[in-house]
């Protein structure tokens, strides 16, 4: 069981976690990463503030669109070669947005009217997923000058680091 002081402390920590799939693929890994770092923010915050649970509906919709916010903006990024799987993971991270998007209206209980009107005034933007998931080739790309490729029958500054994890791959059953 977590101390009040240790779980802020967790969420501190976690809220500085940054990722990057250098295949983002479709984006199951990086949506997939949101849903578990919500999964931890929720478990430190209810232990932080000894709360049995945090709620899902009310208040709690509105916790997790912050959150989920928060780390798509903050914590998630991604490379791809192909500009249409950037898109579909753009779209992913999205659409879990979406899900958990307050709408301030009851939709089965409001007239169209009052809640297109409602909807206009108190509405805000998705967050801007352009910065975080870009095209581009993470084995073969240059960062500042350098290339981001190592290959392991060449000779470089890695050659140690590379031949330390195969022999632990040898010797892992």
């Amino acid at each position: 069981m977590l101390s009040p002081t240790e779980a802020k402390r967790s969420v501190d920590l976690l809220r500085t976690i940054r990722t990057l799939d250098p295949a983002v693929g479709s984006g199951a890994f990086p949506v997939g990463l949101l849903h578990e770092l919500i999964g931890l923010q929720r478990i430190f915050e209810t232990a932080a503030h000894m709360v049995t649970t945090i709620p899902v509906t009310g208040s709690g919709t509105q916790w997790m669109q912050k959150a989920k916010e928060y780390f798509i903006q903050e914590s998630l990024f991604g490379v791809d070669i192909q500009q249409q799987a950037i898109e579909i993971c753009r779209l992913r991270l999205w659409l879990s947005l979406l899900v958990d998007y307050e709408l301030g209206v009851n939709p089965f209980e409001a007239e169209a009217a009052a809640s297109s009107s409602r909807r206009s005034t108190e509405s805000r933007s998705l967050p801007n997923l352009e910065m975080n998931f870009k095209r581009g080739d993470s084995l073969h790309d240059y960062v500042c000058g350098y290339p981001v490729r190592i290959e392991p029958q060449k000779p470089s500054q890695y050659a140690a680091e590379l031949e330390r994890i195969r022999k632990t791959r040898r010797e892992t059953p």
